[in-house]
């Protein structure tokens, strides 16, 4: 697959996104943070993962 600028659609299903908002209600106020997982030749997302924020050190550059 050839890398573009152009960004590239996907989708999310009813479930994850609903996954994603309680993941950032729950990080709130702070900055969530996490990673969408899916197949690369196609347009779906299967997953979304919490991650820890590395740069949530109170200060940034």
């Amino acid at each position: 697959m050839p890398v573009t600028d152009a960004p590239i659609p996907f989708q999310v299903t009813r479930e994850l996104l609903l996954d994603i908002y309680q993941a950032a209600r729950e990080a709130f106020p702070a900055e969530c943070c996490g990673w969408l997982a899916g197949p690369a030749d196609g347009d779906e997302v299967t997953a979304a993962r919490r991650c820890v924020n590395a740069q949530d050190s109170g200060t940034h550059p």
